[in-house]
């Protein structure tokens, strides 16, 4: 199934608006003040992100990591035919839509509808029947559960079929149902029978080990990783690219589309992929935004010899730059240990305790360019998370370095209550948010690796891992970070998982923040409201 957005993106929602003035003014704004008095501004989409369960499709299968767990039913080939869907009000009551086709929603996965309860034998959310004569006309009360009444097997959900339930007597029956068997005395069956009427019952799984009852038909390409979503909003939902790997590490980008930005549907077909020695085996870590009637990307070559540049008019047909690449490395220098600058030969720096003629040291990593007015504006990675730099160009091409050091390092993160011992930064996701008076303040997602939990006897020595953090800026130079980083970090049973690589959308009164499992080589979701979560005072 492809979505409507599919198509072509016809009508660009431009992203990047004439914002010469904003960007001019910027420097100067007032901050404003709350209600304590305390300096600051409102800024939206900030924190209190909560984790959304995203599908993404290909083929009308679910496309999962190699091992990922699966949310629904292994299907037999006899069953009720599936029903096409576009949204959850397709499907019936019980059912859900994925992959554009309606599956019966499975209770081991997600929580049950107000009024429902988990038949843990058939993972069905199932009404529950305090007493035989409670359920809804159409269905009767059997073994606590409420079981609707069937003639045939395009009654029921998806997921399910119509027969009758097995019995050894009449108790064993829905209500209503007497137990039909052979040489029945007394109401007891010399065999195992079937009771009189018929009901929706749970699907059994195909044989083997490749099938248990949580899972469901699905497309896992063993080797095969998805990174660095790219989401921009378009005029039938949303669209998004993002960086494949293959078990051999060779890396092109495509292309995913999705209507509310929940359920995805992704063409195997490369947008872009490695065709130049300077790209080696890898085209990857794209950034997408509008300019015009343009979509542009811009994407990382080989491991981080430099940032290309691809244009398209539909979505669809991209071609590169006649100069690729647009932005390249600089050398590294003698990498001699140093405390400052002073320690360093002549023309080097003192960077992370080693001197070297540029921070990048060798590398330039994924990128988030936005247009400011008439001036392209590209934060970059630099190094193995060495810290997110700025470049600048008048044509979107030539690009050059705004400053020599960093705009935004490690160190300026650190905090000993909330993040700590961090030791790289890197894939920042730039937004610009216009304020009361007309200018612009430039918003920063970007990843980084460090501690959350403070040591305690049963977690003597925390783990460090990658998540999510925030800065704002008024003038793209000086940001100051969110003071409660990190803005997302996703904990199960107590574990800190890993997030990397965030690319953020505004869909109506939510942002939704897509980014990485470095762990699993798959893509996660989180959402927020609309309302200003926090006031920063960005200096």
């Amino acid at each position: 199934m492809r979505s409507a957005a599919k198509t072509h993106w016809s009508a660009w929602v431009l992203l990047s608006v004439g914002l010469a003035s904003a960007f001019a003014a910027a420097c100067g704004f007032a901050p404003f003040r709350d209600d304590d008095g305390q300096g600051g501004i409102p800024v939206s989409g900030v924190a209190d992100y909560a984790v959304v369960q995203i599908r993404l499709c290909a083929g009308g299968k679910l496309v999962l990591p190699a091992g990922g767990l699966l949310s629904g039913f292994c299907m037999t080939p006899v069953s009720a035919g599936r029903v096409s869907c576009r949204t959850e009000t397709d499907c019936l009551e019980r059912e859900e839509c994925v992959c554009g086709e309606c599956r019966l929603r499975p209770c081991m996965s997600v929580e049950c509808q107000a009024g429902l309860m988990c038949d843990g034998r058939s993972g069905r959310c199932l009404k529950t029947c305090p007493i035989p004569t409670s359920c809804p006309d159409g269905s009767s009360c059997y073994d606590g559960y409420c079981f609707p009444a069937c003639g045939d097997d395009y009654d029921c959900a998806a997921g399910e079929f119509c027969d009758s339930v097995p019995c050894d007597n009449d108790a064993a029956c829905p209500v209503g149902d007497a137990c039909s068997c052979p040489g029945k005395t007394d109401g007891v069956c010399e065999s195992t029978g079937a009771c009189g009427g018929k009901y929706c019952l749970a699907m059994r799984c195909k044989s083997g080990p490749e099938c248990d009852p949580a899972r469901f038909d699905s497309c896992t390409a063993e080797g095969v990783t998805l990174s660095a979503p790219a989401a921009v909003k378009t005029e039938g939902g949303v669209a998004m690219l993002l960086e494949r790997r293959d078990a051999d590490g060779r890396a092109d980008i495509v292309r995913a589309d999705s209507e509310d930005g929940v359920s995805w549907e992704i063409d195997t077909i490369p947008v872009v992929e490695p065709d130049s020695s300077w790209e080696g085996i890898r085209t990857g870590a794209p950034s997408l935004f509008f300019d015009g009637g343009q979509a542009v990307l811009y994407y990382v070559g080989g491991d981080g010899a430099g940032i290309g540049l691809a244009v398209s008019d539909d979505g669809l047909a991209w071609r590169k730059a006649d100069v690729n690449p647009v932005f390249s490395v600089q050398g590294s220098g003698s990498e001699k240990p140093c405390v400052d600058h002073s320690d360093c030969p002549g023309g080097e720096r003192c960077y992370t305790r080693s001197c070297l003629a540029r921070w990048e040291r060798g590398r330039v990593g994924a990128a988030s360019v936005i247009r400011a007015g008439d001036t392209y504006l590209m934060f970059y990675e630099g190094g193995q998370g060495a810290g997110i730099g700025l470049a600048w160009a008048k044509d979107g091409i030539a690009f050059e370095r705004f400053q020599d050091d960093p705009v935004l390092d490690a160190e300026r993160l650190e905090d000993p209550e909330y993040w700590y011992d961090i030791a790289s930064i890197g894939a920042p996701h730039v937004m610009t948010e216009a304020r009361w008076d007309g200018t612009l303040l430039f918003k920063m997602w970007f990843s980084a690796l460090g501690k959350e939990s403070k040591p305690n006897p049963t977690n003597l020595d925390p783990r460090a891992n990658l998540s999510i953090g925030f800065a704002a800026s008024q003038n793209a130079v000086s940001w100051t970070p969110y003071r409660h980083n990190p803005v997302f970090d996703h904990i199960v049973l107590l574990n800190h998982l890993s997030e990397s690589e965030p690319s953020v959308v505004q869909l109506g009164e939510k942002y939704y923040l897509y980014y990485s499992d470095p762990d699993t080589g798959a893509i996660g979701a989180a959402v927020t409201g609309l309302k200003p979560a926090e006031w920063l005072e960005v200096k």
